[in-house]
């Protein structure tokens, strides 16, 4: 990653430096800043990107983003300068969430992050080191009487969250989701005071006159301070997509629970769900978006589904690794335009390309980016290649010439197996659906102008053959 702080302004009610001197902190430049501090009640502010962050622990710096562009990063020095007053002055870490943007990236991924949004929300951290890496940590606050803005949080999300399920008529297990609370983000508490939690924000719901759980009964006499939290972290959830995340829900479901929804999904059970756009969970062939099966298996075991905006999906997140723990291959969708060079798409860009008369060649590159990705693809019979192959004795079935070589292997004339309906369009795998044709022609029946001439030629002729 590379660190070149762009602010984006979406006309919030106010903007980052606003929000970051109303708690009294500063810092030598607002363009590119992402820590700040408050010398007088001394604490460090730090933005934490949103991508960076599973809701317990979040990357706030690395010595890989010292450079940008050759240079140094602008806002390094000061970060370093701020780390040491957290590690050796005794100075408390705040943080807030930043949304990173890749507008201002490359194909490549290469180009300076970009803020366009943020949650006006500070939440007490701890700081923690590994490696060249330093992370901001849900504290772990041995006084139980006091909870800490890390807790607070994860209660209202997970409150709205449930309450949001019940709106939509579904059945939260209560059981199971304090349950989950407890192994995360709330280990140092017991079920009755995560109740009692929820009782709270019951109460701070009922004074903004909103909508609260029936089951949990609003408790009188929430301190004015809590209160004030409680409201803010309500409003940040509703006004916030990253402010909705689950990510301890999603690390708390069972690995039978991932192998049971996989299961359901592919023999046919309707559940409603965004599909994906980069990835997919393929298994005997079928793929799967990674994110409606953590939704699904969250509907069957918490009760209520986890929706797109609780968690996020890629490469390292909660999502992903619980996949992968349950057995599960996750690869990115074969976006054939990306890489086939006779794809529209592509052939498109390159007409444009060549219409514009460049006058110097392109720098190309030397090292091409590589990606993985999984291919449901249709086995082929042998016996059927073996059939056609012998049929057309070394001449190709559609233009009458003699292979133009014979393979290195086996020295076998070099005919390619053509399906003249493409398994791809559930055409048959049988010997009258298939033709042996030399590389010209066998281009010319999947991209030439002619190509359903041809098809439809080839056809009559296996079909008298």
């Amino acid at each position: 990653m590379q660190i070149a702080i762009i602010y984006q302004s979406n006309d919030l009610t106010m903007n980052r430096k606003q929000f970051i001197e109303s708690k009294g902190a500063t810092c030598d430049n607002w363009n590119w800043s992402w820590s700040f501090i408050n010398e007088a009640d001394r604490f460090v502010v730090f933005g934490s990107w949103d991508r960076y962050d599973d809701g317990e622990q979040a990357l706030i710096f690395s010595t890989d983003w010292e450079n940008y562009n050759g240079r140094k990063s602008s806002g390094y020095k000061q970060s370093r300068e701020h780390l040491r007053l957290l590690e050796d002055e005794g100075y408390k870490l705040k943080t807030f969430t930043m949304i990173y943007s890749e507008e201002k990236q490359d194909e490549a991924g290469e180009g300076p992050a970009t803020i366009s949004d943020f949650t006006p929300v500070l939440i007490d951290k701890e700081l923690i080191r590994r490696g060249n890496n330093w992370f901001a940590v849900t504290s772990s606050n041995p006084d139980t009487n006091i909870w800490t803005d890390s807790e607070l949080d994860a209660c209202v999300r997970t409150y709205l969250w449930m309450l949001k399920a019940e709106t939509d008529g579904l059945k939260p297990i209560k059981s199971k989701i304090r349950k989950a609370l407890l192994a995360g983000p709330l280990s140092h508490r017991s079920d009755g005071s995560i109740e009692y939690r929820f009782q709270n924000i019951s109460s701070v719901l009922k004074e903004r006159r909103e909508t609260w759980i029936d089951g949990y009964k609003p408790a009188e006499n929430v301190g004015s301070s809590t209160t004030k939290k409680i409201s803010d972290l309500i409003d940040a959830y509703h006004q916030h997509r990253h402010a909705r995340r689950l990510n301890w829900l999603v690390k708390a479901l069972p690995q039978e629970a991932v192998s049971d929804a996989v299961t359901s999904l592919i023999s046919g059970s309707k559940f409603e769900y965004a599909e994906s756009t980069d990835y997919d969970l393929v298994y005997h062939g079928y793929p799967l978006p990674p994110k409606k099966v953590i939704g699904y298996a969250s509907k069957n075991y918490f009760g209520a589904s986890l929706y797109s905006e609780n968690f996020n999906g890629g490469a390292n997140t909660a999502c992903f690794n619980k996949l992968k723990e349950s057995g599960f291959v996750i690869g990115e969708k074969n976006h054939d335009e990306a890489i086939d060079p006779e794809s529209f798409d592509f052939r498109e860009k390159v007409e444009a390309l060549k219409s514009s008369s460049p006058s110097k060649p392109p720098k190309g590159n030397k090292r091409p980016n590589k990606r993985s990705q999984i291919t449901v693809v249709t086995e082929r019979d042998t016996k059927v290649v073996a059939f056609v192959e012998k049929r057309a004795k070394g001449v190709c079935e559609l233009c009458g010439n003699p292979a133009p070589f014979v393979r290195s292997k086996d020295n076998t004339p070099f005919l390619e197996v053509h399906h003249i309906i493409p398994l791809s369009e559930d055409g048959p795998d049988t010997v009258d659906n298939a033709a042996a044709l030399c590389p010209n022609c066998h281009r010319a029946c999947h991209y030439g102008n002619e190509a359903s001439l041809l098809r439809a030629s080839l056809l009559q002729k296996i079909t008298n053959s």
